[in-house]
C-alpha cells in the first residue's frame, strides 16, 4: 500500500493581486521549449522529452537568473497529461519549482507564482501544485500566495501517475 506523502493544492485564480516584483539584480524569462531546445538549466533530457511529448510541447519553464546568467529559480506549468487524472482539461500545474538556498525566503517563488497566474488565468481555469507532506516551507509558500489543501496521496512508482485522496474522504 502506497504511503500518503504528498499533500494537492489548488487555486481558482481570480485576477491579479498587487504586484510583485523581484530583487535586484535578477531577471525573468519565461520560456517556452522546443524539440531542440528542450530547457534552459541542468536537468534530464528523458524527463523533458518526455514532458514535451505528452503535454504536446503546451509546458513553459519559469526561469530566474542573476547577474551571471545563471538560474538562481524555476517553475514549471505543465497542462493536464495522464499524470494528473485529478486535473480538468483546462488546468494547469505548477511545478516541479525550484529556489537555490542563497536566493530564498526574497519572495522569488512569490513572484514566479503570481506572474503565472496572472499570464496563464481564463475563466473557468485552476492552478494545482503537489508538494512532499514533509516540505513545510513550500507548504507554507502555498497557503501565502492562496492556494487551498484539497487532499493527500502518492505517486505511483511506474509511470509517476499522482493518485489525490480529497479531504473529505481522508482519514
Amino acid at each position: 500500500m502506497q504511503t500518503d506523502n504528498l499533500v494537492f493544492f489548488r487555486l481558482e485564480y481570480a485576477g491579479p493581486s498587487r504586484k510583485r516584483h523581484l530583487p535586484e539584480g535578477l531577471t525573468a524569462e519565461l520560456f517556452k521549449p522546443s524539440l531542440l531546445h528542450l530547457y534552459a538549466h541542468n536537468g534530464s533530457f528523458l524527463l523533458y522529452m518526455f514532458w514535451y511529448i505528452f503535454s504536446l510541447g503546451n509546458y513553459r519553464i519559469f526561469y530566474v537568473r542573476n547577474r551571471e546568467h545563471r538560474v538562481v529559480a524555476y517553475s514549471h506549468l505543465l497542462p493536464r497529461i495522464f499524470k494528473f487524472p485529478f486535473m480538468s482539461r483546462d488546468d494547469l500545474h505548477m511545478g516541479p519549482s525550484w529556489t537555490d538556498p542563497e536566493y530564498r525566503n526574497r519572495g522569488i517563488h512569490t513572484y514566479m507564482k503570481h506572474t503565472l497566474l496572472e499570464k496563464f488565468d481564463q475563466r473557468g481555469r485552476a492552478f494545482w501544485a503537489v508538494v512532499e507532506a514533509r516540505n513545510t516551507p513550500s507548504i507554507r509558500v502555498q497557503h501565502k500566495n492562496g492556494f487551498e489543501e484539497v487532499g493527500r496521496g502518492y505517486k505511483s512508482r511506474y509511470l509517476g501517475i499522482y493518485t489525490m485522496k480529497p479531504r473529505g474522504s481522508i482519514e
